[in-house]
């Protein structure tokens, strides 16, 4: 994107963003209600050697901020919920791997290959997703920084307690596929989410035909 002679402040919008490596064409996918303030934080922290994703940092030390595309991948009042974000994120996401390209934040492509609400717990404090932590006034990072850190040892305050299927994941009843547990409940096929996600996750041979999709 051309950002000579346009109004920055015209970037202070919600949308789904791309860091591309122009040297390795390695990308690097996320979501902001504010993306011209994510960008900035990605900069600061790249600049100052900080950034969490250590594969990215490394390439952003070897090739500099000349080796980087800052991208807007879709913008606009469509995705000021934080849910359109995601599951738009998720649809990205899934479309990078088919199409075989790299990833920096392959913690995030291998959660959105099937999505879970994970309750956690970070510096004693537990909340019932990573989502709902996010928005905490007390956490100051984004998603995608707090799962990268329930996977790093070097967190120890931060932890997973307990994960379970969420209302977005895809899954097949019956042969018939549904783009989420919620567009299963809509559907009729059952009476709640609850029992969608225990008969998907069952090994009774009754629930054969209730499955995750691919």
């Amino acid at each position: 994107m051309n950002f000579q002679n346009k109004n920055l402040l015209e970037l202070m919008i919600p949308g789904l963003y791309e860091i591309q490596c122009i040297q390795t064409k390695k990308v690097y996918i996320g979501e902001s209600e504010n993306l011209l303030a994510r960008f900035g934080k990605h900069a600061a922290s790249l600049t100052q050697n900080k950034h969490d994703c250590k594969e990215l940092q490394q390439d952003w030390n070897q090739f500099g901020k000349q080796g980087f595309e800052f991208k807007i991948i879709c913008s606009g009042k469509a995705y000021s919920s934080p849910d359109t974000r995601r599951k738009k994120e998720q649809s990205v996401i899934k479309q990078k791997i088919k199409q075989s390209c790299l990833l920096y934040n392959t913690n995030k492509a291998t959660f959105f290959v099937v999505n879970y609400r994970r309750e956690i717990e970070i510096d004693g404090e537990i909340f019932p997703s990573v989502a709902q932590a996010a928005k905490h006034p007390t956490i100051t990072i984004s998603e995608t920084t707090i799962r990268r850190r329930l996977l790093d040892v070097n967190y120890p305050s931060y932890k997973e307690i307990q994960r379970s299927l969420s209302g977005y994941t895809p899954v097949t009843i019956n042969n018939k596929k549904f783009g989420s547990i919620n567009a299963a409940v809509e559907a009729g096929v059952a009476n709640n989410r609850q029992t969608v996600m225990r008969r998907v996750s069952s090994t009774n041979v009754k629930w054969a035909n209730w499955k995750i999709s691919e």
